[in-house]
């Protein structure tokens, strides 16, 4: 991994700091042109008959820009003059596009039905000093998945990583944050405590993590795993679940002690498709938010996107495949962690350990 400073992170801007800590690195995003359109979002997101149907009813002359991944997500919104009334935006990213003035948060008139009725966690996931800047709308956990015949003993939790039949036979996401998080919760704490180098129990468990690590990678881990050179990844729900759909082979495990939460929600990008402000969005956007939450709806979005929604929905309503997965049945929330929002300093402390841990330095 590239080595930098705490002079070198501070010169590149403090939010450059929390980026790499939330595994983007310091290399920008390309410039694709991004075409406007009303809403932005991933592609099988939703079935396209759901769309249409909410285009017909709203008249919308254009049907939504779909892209590949979240990072293309936040870079579209960084480009002036290509802005839709409203955009699906990854909770990696939201920080920093408040930070980068690039969203404006939503009135009370605008927020779905459902609000007040949602767990008190998803209320103040996309809450920054009173003001609310995104709508979750589904959701995933990290997870482990491993190769039930290499691996002897069953993994359960976290600490299971550790054990030396394991040694090098591993691969961790190429994330910070995640990392060390799950060696937190591996020592019975929070994913939001926060770290530094004066940490004994923490620098050693970090050290001895290394040895176990066969590589770090956030895109490539379920090609090592399908290859058989390593036995057990680290990723994520909407991958891993993926992967087992095809390899059956791979158990998954949720870890009962907790684990981190991530989320897609729906944000206000701060500039329409002329460059201008946005000081009114149209009065479809709280009707979007009602069509992709309906409870009625919900069931299709979750088949074809394998991803959980903030929306509960009854275990019958779905496939009998998919109700054997313990994020999508089983209520997984409340066990998981939603990051705090990350300081710039908090940031160059966790990077520091980060950078130690990556080049052996903590053994």
């Amino acid at each position: 991994m590239p080595s930098y400073s705490r002079r070198q992170l501070l010169r590149q801007g403090s939010w450059a700091a929390v980026g790499m800590a939330m595994g983007w690195g310091l290399t920008g995003c390309g410039e694709r042109p991004v075409r406007a359109a009303p809403i932005r979002g991933l592609r099988q997101m939703m079935p396209n008959s759901l769309i249409q149907s909410f285009d017909r009813q709203h008249q919308l002359r254009e049907r939504p820009t779909q892209l590949d991944n979240r990072s293309e997500l936040f870079a579209a919104l960084e480009q002036p003059g290509s802005q839709p009334w409203i955009s699906l935006l990854g909770s990696d990213w939201l920080d920093l596009a408040i930070a980068k003035n690039l969203l404006q948060p939503f009135t009370s008139e605008q927020l779905p039905q459902q609000w007040a009725n949602w767990d008190l966690g998803w209320q103040q996931a996309t809450q920054r000093q009173g003001q609310i800047w995104g709508i979750p709308w589904r959701w995933g956990t990290t997870a482990i998945a491993y190769h039930r015949r290499r691996v002897g003993e069953p993994i359960q939790e976290w600490a299971d990583l550790w054990r030396p039949d394991l040694r090098q036979r591993i691969t961790l996401p190429d994330h910070p944050r995640e990392v060390i998080g799950l060696t937190l919760k591996s020592l019975g704490r929070s994913y939001n405590d926060q770290v530094n180098a004066d940490d004994a129990e923490l620098v050693e468990r970090l050290g001895s993590l290394h040895q176990q690590v066969l590589s770090y990678t956030s895109e490539h881990y379920q090609q090592i795993l399908r290859m058989g050179d390593s036995w057990v990844a680290v990723g994520w729900t909407e991958d891993l679940f993926a992967l087992q759909k095809n390899y059956p082979l791979y158990d998954i495990v949720i870890p009962t002690s907790g684990s981190a939460l991530w989320y897609d929600c729906w944000v206000l990008p701060r500039q329409d498709a002329s460059g201008s402000s946005i000081s009114s969005p149209p009065d479809w956007i709280p009707d979007w938010l009602e069509w992709v939450l309906d409870p009625e709806n919900t069931p299709r979005i979750v088949e074809l996107s394998q991803i959980a929604s903030v929306v509960r929905i009854p275990s019958e309503q779905i496939s009998s495949r998919l109700r054997e997965r313990p994020d999508l049945v089983a209520d997984a929330f409340p066990q998981g962690e939603l990051w705090d929002p990350l300081l710039p300093d908090q940031a160059i402390a966790l990077l520091s350990l980060w950078q130690q841990m990556r080049q052996g330095h903590l053994n």
